[in-house]
Formats: C-alpha cells, sequence, structure tokens
C-alpha cells in the first residue's frame, strides 16, 4: 500500500488478501464460496469474477473447468451463473456456500442436478457442510435469481442464513501477508497458457499498465450460434473474458498454478468423472506477479 496511507488495523483486514476494505463489519461473517459456470459458453459472460477475493478454476468433467468465487471483503451487485456442487469440499470447508439446484430455490440439504446428486450429497453430509450449503433454483421466482441464468448477490445469501440456523460468525483465518514490492529473484513472465483439453484453455496476460493479468479465453471461431460450442476439429482461439458486471475484461493481480492430486474413490466415480481434489498438506505451485513468476508450495492444513 502507498507510503502515506495510515496502518489499518488487523480486524479491517481481508485475510484472503492482506489488504484492508472498505467495510470491515462485512469480515464479521464467513466468506461466500459460490460455484460459476464457464460452460458450455453460451453462458458468458459470467458475473463477478473479477469482484471476488479468490477464484479456483479447475478441471470437473468431460474436458471442462468450473470456477469457485470466494467472496468476502465485498458485496458484489451479481454473481453467476451459479452451478452445481461437486467434490471440491477443501475449498469451501470455511465458507457458506451456494450451489444450483434445477428443481429447489432454498432447501436444508444440498440439492444439486448434473454431479451425481446422491454420492455429492453424502460427500456434503460428510464434511459437516449441511447447515452451510444452499441451493437455488433456476426459476427467476427464486430470491437468489436476478436474471434467467441462475445468478446471486451476497446480501441475498446471507440474508438466507438464518432460515438454517447457520454459524455465520467470523471464522479464525490465517491472514495473508501483502507486500507493495515485487520479489527480486523472480523471471519474467508476460504469458501464463493453460490448457485442460481441446475444447477448454485459456491464458493471462500481463499488462504492465494495470499490473494485472487480463484472462483470454478459448472461443468458436463461428458466430453462428448453432456452432457457439463446437470445439473438436477448430483451430486454437481465443477471445477476452468479460465480467458482466464491470463490462471490463476478467483481470486478476496474482496468478496461482497449484498441482494438485485428483483421485477417485471407486470405478463408479471414474465412470462419471467425479473426482476428489486433495486440497490438503503441500505441493508445487507457481506465483505470478508483476510481470515475474517464482516456483513455491502451497501448504494446507487438515485441521
Amino acid at each position: 500500500m502507498p507510503a502515506d496511507m495510515p496502518s489499518p488495523s488487523i480486524q479491517s483486514l481481508n485475510p484472503l488478501t492482506g489488504l484492508p476494505v472498505a467495510e470491515p463489519d462485512l469480515l464479521n461473517r464467513r466468506p461466500l464460496a459460490i460455484k460459476i459456470s464457464n460452460y458450455p459458453r453460451d453462458i458468458r459472460p459470467q458475473y463477478g469474477l473479477n469482484e471476488a477475493d479468490v477464484v479456483f478454476e479447475y478441471y470437473i468433467e468431460w474436458g471442462y473447468t468450473r470456477f469457485i468465487g470466494i467472496f468476502y471483503g465485498g458485496n458484489a451487485a451479481q454473481i453467476g451463473p451459479v452451478r452445481s456442487e461437486d467434490t471440491s469440499t477443501n475449498i469451501s470447508r470455511a465458507c457458506i456456500t451456494l450451489t444450483m439446484s434445477s428443481t429447489t430455490p432454498i432447501h436444508a440439504n444440498t440439492r444439486t442436478s448434473w454431479a451425481g446428486t446422491c454420492r455429492v450429497s453424502w460427500w456434503s453430509l460428510a464434511m459437516d457442510r449441511a447447515r452451510r450449503s444452499f441451493s437455488t433454483g433456476s426459476a427467476v421466482s427464486s430470491p437468489m435469481c436476478a436474471t434467467t441464468k441462475p445468478t446471486s448477490t451476497p446480501r441475498g445469501l446471507q440474508a438466507a442464513l438464518p432460515r438454517k440456523g447457520a454459524d455465520n460468525s467470523r471464522p479464525d483465518l490465517r491472514s495473508t501477508f501483502f507486500n507493495i514490492d515485487p520479489p527480486a529473484e523472480g523471471a519474467a513472465v508476460d504469458r501464463v497458457l493453460t490448457y485442460y483439453s481441446r475444447c477448454d484453455y485459456n491464458y493471462w496476460e500481463y499488462d504492465p499498465d494495470t499490473a494485472a493479468y487480463l484472462r483470454f479465453q478459448e472461443a468458436s471461431p463461428s458466430t453462428d450460434l448453432r456452432h457457439i460450442n463446437d470445439c473438436a476439429d477448430n483451430p486454437q482461439t481465443y477471445s477476452p473474458l468479460v465480467d458482466s458486471v464491470t463490462r471490463e475484461q476478467v483481470s486478476a493481480e496474482n496468478v496461482v498454478v497449484i498441482y494438485v492430486s485428483h483421485t477417485f474413490a471407486n470405478k463408479g466415480e471414474q465412470d462419471d468423472e467425479i473426482y476428489h481434489i486433495d486440497l490438503m498438506d503441500s505441493g508445487r505451485a507457481y506465483v505470478f506477479r508483476d510481470g515475474l513468476g517464482l516456483p513455491a508450495r502451497w501448504v494446507a492444513d487438515r485441521h
């Protein structure tokens, strides 16, 4: 932060970013973990990706990825399209979780669609998240939906918490340390490319004017809606990924690539491509900031 800025109280620092927030009272609650779709392509542009404190992108199935936005230090105007629950419980276990159901606006237990409902619901309950998992329906009448794409707002979800008796007290999160000075030992990196499949690839390009990485997502070369999701035989084509709320290109000041174990517990999960992403213990990582790349290790406590 600038040298002439007064040192903020530790209670006003967002532990997810290490930066002060405009409304410190917002931190007296649990973060919100909201699943945001990335496919099919016709759901783009998404809402709220630029408003999240942290965004995880991870593999789901059939060569595609999904986002988990962690919202804590602010109240985004709109978030979505909200998608179904999955087995990424390690990420959201400290959060209030919002998922999408095609049938139930708000329910006392996690209801999901398109994600192996029975298996995933059991996993959520086993992780003691039944009181912290909410579902929102696809109908516009849902109190958490603002458009025909299932979307939500932090204020709408917070208002629904008393119905479940959910613990929404401020969690004890290990605070992130922020340093405005870039590391001296980093190697210059102006583009970070990720290739999940021939249908799902992207890159982050460093913009020195904003000191941020801009997101470019794979796109269909066809503008015909009948072919908007074609990918198998098309050459690699990119376009800027835009946030519908800000109307600006999705960007991040830090991009972190982590290597995490993906496992199946049984053959049924392998056939369904239901992955257990074990984001615990530690592993390799690469951190990109200020146009520099550094090797690193991620560490997560199981307790």
